[in-house]
Parts: structure tokens; C-alpha cells; sequence
């Protein structure tokens, strides 16, 4: 409509041609380069800023990645070299970058300064102290060694007990109930039965200590310890045979209770250092998580930026585009090549193009074609507009995933279940939908920490991608733990075969799992339906029923459960 309000003026004041040229043509430049001027304004002023503030959130993302890293290989390795100072050395880079990027935007005046160097003086205070983070890793390391080695000294005296004294006190009871023994000898089985019991009870102490978390549970075991094995050592005579195997015994166990390399005292050392190892990684984590927000601070303030200069930009090109017409209209006969070929067809219509792109892209339409660069103004404002709509593309797909694992998101999922029901409908071929819960998943968080927790979501989300390998099969994860699998054209049977694999997999991962009541790694329960969809069945029916399934798995955990529908 404005294009033909244009052409109309055209004609209008044709007569006016000679009159008005010079004076429209200056007017007209003048428009131009305040329009073309503001959008060079936008790419100067805001294109950096934006492009630093992502690179900052990328290296904050490597970052949080290494640190969840290194406290994992910290907790499961025993080999020092898988945490060589390489590592560490990388990360000290990656807060470096951090603090070059954090001045750059402390010169921009973007936000606020303040907020700024406080961050700066943490990451200062991180790359300090990250030989004392390699430190206390090593020393986590080397104490774990300890334990296990201690571990192992208790399976030998648990192995000596079972084959010695149990065995000894056996054949002693098996000799002397056949013949009326003496008080004495009556004494002496007494004797060794409850130095068994005792000694059994001790190893117990030993392996609880090893399993507790809780420093006060541990100074628990060790008194029970101490105060057992006193009362063993001074029980029986020193007549009796079976006293011969008891001292060995005593003798064995003494170094593993007492003394600078008890198990005790090994174990309070893992625990302390554990805690100090991961109270250095978690305010790491916390400030990046902290940068991260203010990156997403900055490009909110630099949107609110840019949509005040777009409508200083409009109002300015609505100006020129006025005065275009003047040119238009008044340099028709002066240089009809020069009016009509280079600012029609490269000016106007260009920026008319913009303003139709500009609106699409506004209303989230990223299937727009951006047309040529040209080595002008317009063809910068075409390459901002490039950029930006990459930006918009980002912002889309961000909307359809999850942000935790990469996978489409409960939204999505609900979408694309209501279109597969209605196309599998009109084909009348099976579609598949698989229900996946992790099983004690709450649990694994509790005792594994949220960090372990989310890391073990994108172990699981990975192997989900794997078993989607056709064409129009998708993971989703809908919510905490659960996931759900959309099979088009799958009978039950084929999707149950892929998610054994699957669950083969998962096993194979060995995941540790020390919470769980039906494995000691993760696993996963499985409700799979499948059907030729009719006409009246929805979305939220079709999900009820892959859900039921899954609840009957959940009964047993590790299983699949198929139902099928009636057709």
C-alpha cells in the first residue's frame, strides 16, 4: 500500500520535476545517511557486547563441565594421572579468558561495575587457589588407596576367621562333646564361641566404618571398637589352647583400629578431604553459574537497547522514506537512470524487504530469505539482520528442547504425539510410545549430590539419541527422571527389542548406583504401547496408557512392560 501511495504522488507532481530535484536530492541524502548512520550505530555498539557476553557464557559452560569433571574423577579414580595438572592448568586458562572478558564489559558500562569486580576477585581468588584444588585432589586420591588398602587387610582377618577360628572352634566342639569334658575344657568352648561372635561383630564395625559418611557414626564404631577389643583381649586363660588362635587374631586386627594408619583415622581423613575438595569445586561452580546470569543480564539489557534504537530507526527511516518520494518524483526527468535503477530497485525496495524481514523475524518466522550482501550501508544492515536472525533461530530451538540433556521437551513431545496419532491414523500403521523412568532416581540424587545427579540425566539422555536411529523417532524428556521414546511405524515388539538393547547398555555403563534395591548401578523401568491409532483415541489416552505400563514395571523396577491395543 505505501509503494502504490508513492507511485501515485509520482504523478501527481510530475510537473514540479525541475523545480524540486536539486532540493529533494540533497533532502533525500541527508535521510539516507541519518538511517544508514543509525543502523551502523546499532552493529557498532551492540554486536560486540552481545558477542562477548556469548563467548562468556561458553567458557563458563567449559568450565562448570571441567570442575563437574574433575570432582567426579576425583570421587571414582585412583589413578593419579587421570587428574594431572594439565587440567588444572586448562582451567586456570578458562578463568583467565573469564577475567579478560569481565574487563572488556567493566569498560562498557553495560552494568553495573561493582557487581563486576566482585566477580573478578573471585576468579582471581580461584586461579590462586587452584595448586591447593590439585593438592587436595591428590590427597583424596592417596587416601582412597589407603582405605582400599585396609579393605583388603580386612578380607584377609574376615578369611582367617572363617577358616581358623570357626574351624578350630568347631573341631574342638565336635572332640569334646563326644567325652565328658572338665570344668576347664567346658570353659574353653564357651570361651571360643564368644571370641568368634566378638571377633565376627569387630569385622563388622570395621565395615560399617567404611560405609558411613558421618563423623559422628564413625566416632561411634570406633569406640564400640576399641571397647570390644579390650573386652577380647582380656578374656580366657592362658592355658587354653584356642588361645594361641586368638592372640594371632588380636594381633592382626590391632594396627587396623589403633595407631596413625587406622581405619578410622584414614577414613576421617577421606571425609574431610572430600568435603574441603568439594566445597573448592562448588563455589567455582557457583560463580560460574553467577557470570552465566550476568551474561544473560547483559543480553537482556543489550534487546531493550536494541528495540529502543529500531524505534529511533523507524521513525527516521519513516522520515526518509517521505522524502524518498520527493526524489522519486522530482529526479524522474533530471536522471531517470540514476532515480529510477539505484534507489527504486537498491533502496527502497531494499529497505522495504528489511522492514518485511525485520517483522517476520519479530514474529518468530525464521523461514525468511535474507537476499544479497552488498558492500554498502544497507548490505551491513542486511548482515546484522543475518546475524540476528540467527539469534532468533537459537531462541526457537531453545523453546522446543531441554536445556539439561539437549532432548525435545514435555511441549514438544505433547505436539508431536497429537500430529503422529493423526497421520499413523490416516496410514493405519502401528505407533509406538515407550514410557522411561530411572529407577530410585531420587535416591541416587540424595546420596550422589544434584551435580552427579544431572550428569548421570545426560549419560542416560545420550544412550536415548543412540536408539533413536529412524527417521522420525525422537527421545523426550518430560519431567525430572522421566523420559518417553516415539517410535512411528513400530510394532510393540520391534520397540521392546531396541529398548533391551537399551537397557543392555545402560548396564554395560555401570553407573553406580548404592541406593538402589534392585542393582548396584542405574537402571531403568520401561512401559511401552503400541497401536494403530482410531479416530477417537487423544493424545493424553495414548500417554495414560503408555504410563499404566510403566507403572506396572515400576512394581518390579528393570523390567518392560508391552500393551497393545485391540484392532
Amino acid at each position: 500500500m505505501y509503494i502504490l501511495k508513492i507511485r501515485s504522488q509520482f504523478n501527481a507532481v510530475f510537473i514540479l520535476i525541475m523545480l524540486l530535484a536539486f532540493l529533494s536530492f540533497f533532502t533525500a541524502k541527508y535521510f539516507v545517511n541519518n538511517v544508514s548512520a543509525s543502523y551502523e550505530s546499532i552493529i557498532d555498539d551492540s554486536l560486540p557486547i552481545i558477542r562477548k557476553s556469548g563467548e562468556l557464557a561458553q567458557i563458563v559452560a567449559q568450565i562448570e563441565s571441567h570442575l563437574i569433571q574433575i570432582h567426579f574423577d576425583a570421587n571414582n579414580n585412583l589413578d593419579n594421572n587421570k587428574i594431572n595438572y594439565l587440567k588444572i592448568e586448562e582451567l586456570i586458562k578458562l578463568w583467565q579468558k573469564i577475567d579478560i572478558l569481565l574487563n572488556d564489559l567493566i569498560k562498557s558500562e553495560i552494568i553495573s561495575n561493582e557487581i563486576l569486580y566482585q566477580k573478578k576477585e573471585l576468579v582471581n581468588v580461584y586461579i590462586y587457589q587452584m595448586p591447593q584444588l590439585f593438592q587436595q585432589i591428590n590427597l583424596v586420591i592417596k587416601a582412597k588407596k589407603r582405605e582400599i588398602e585396609n579393605i583388603e587387610k580386612i578380607e584377609t582377618i574376615a578369611n582367617y576367621n572363617n577358616k581358623i577360628l570357626l574351624v578350630e572352634m568347631e573341631s574342638m566342639w565336635k572332640e569334646k562333646i563326644e567325652e565328658y569334658g572338665t570344668l576347664r575344657e567346658f570353659g574353653e568352648l564357651e570361651y571360643s564361641y564368644q571370641f568368634y561372635q566378638n571377633s565376627t561383630q569387630l569385622l563388622s564395625y570395621f565395615r560399617q566404618a567404611f560405609l558411613t559418611t558421618d563423623i559422628k557414626t564413625l566416632n561411634l564404631l570406633k569406640r564400640n571398637s576399641v571397647k570390644l577389643f579390650k573386652k577380647m583381649e582380656k578374656a580366657g586363660l592362658p592355658a587354653y589352647e584356642y588361645k594361641l588362635y586368638t592372640d594371632t587374631f588380636l594381633i592382626k586386627v590391632k594396627p587396623l583400629y589403633a595407631g596413625k594408619d587406622s581405619l578410622y583415622k584414614i577414613r576421617y581423613d577421606l571425609l574431610r578431604l572430600k568435603n574441603v575438595t568439594h566445597s573448592l569445586i562448588q563455589q567455582q561452580i557457583d560463580t560460574a553459574k553467577q557470570i552465566e546470569n550476568i551474561s544473560d543480564s547483559i543480553l537482556i539489557l543489550i534487546h531493550n537497547s536494541l528495540a529502543q534504537k529500531k524505534a529511533k530507526v523507524n521513525n527516521d527511516e519513516s522520515k526518509a522514506n517521505q522524502y524518498l518520494i520527493v526524489i522519486i518524483v522530482s529526479s524522474f526527468i533530471i536522471t531517470f537512470f540514476s532515480i529510477w535503477f539505484l534507489v527504486n530497485k537498491n533502496l527502497i525496495k531494499r529497505i522495504t524487504q528489511l522492514r518485511f524481514t525485520t517483522l517476520e523475524l519479530a514474529k518468530g518466522n525464521t523461514d525468511i530469505n535474507i537476499k544479497k550482501f552488498n558492500k554498502d550501508e544497507i548490505g551491513d544492515m542486511e548482515k546484522a539482520l543475518t546475524e540476528l536472525k540467527s539469534y532468533v533461530v537459537k531462541a526457537k530451538l531453545l523453546s522446543t528442547t531441554d536445556s539439561l540433556t539437549g532432548l525435545l521437551n514435555n511441549s514438544q513431545f505433547k505436539n508431536n504425539l497429537q500430529i503422529e496419532i493423526k497421520r499413523h491414523n490416516r496410514q493405519e500403521i502401528p505407533l509406538s510410545l515407550a514410557m522411561i523412568d530411572i529407577d530410585y532416581f531420587k535416591n541416587y540424587n540424595d546420596s550422589y549430590g544434584h551435580p552427579m545427579g544431572d550428569l548421570c540425566l545426560k549419560k542416560i539422555s545420550e544412550m536415548l539419541k543412540e536408539t533413536c536411529k529412524r527417521a522420525g523417532e525422537y527421545a523426550y524428556r518430560i519431567g525430572g527422571e522421566e523420559f518417553a521414546i516415539l517410535m512411528p511405524n513400530t510394532t510393540a515388539q520391534e520397540q521392546s527389542l531396541r529398548l533391551q538393547n537399551l537397557q543392555h547398555t545402560l548396564l554395560q555403563s555401570a553407573i553406580e548406583h548404592n541406593q538402589s534395591t534392585v542393582s548396584k548401578v542405574v537402571t531403568i523401568s520401561i512401559g511401552i504401547y503400541s497401536c494403530i491409532p482410531q479416530n477417537s483415541i487423544t493424545a493424553d489416552e495414548y500417554y495414560k496408557k503408555a504410563d499404566i505400563a510403566l507403572y506396572q514395571a515400576k512394581k518390579d523396577r528393570n523390567k518392560i512392560i508391552v500393551t497393545e491395543c485391540n484392532n
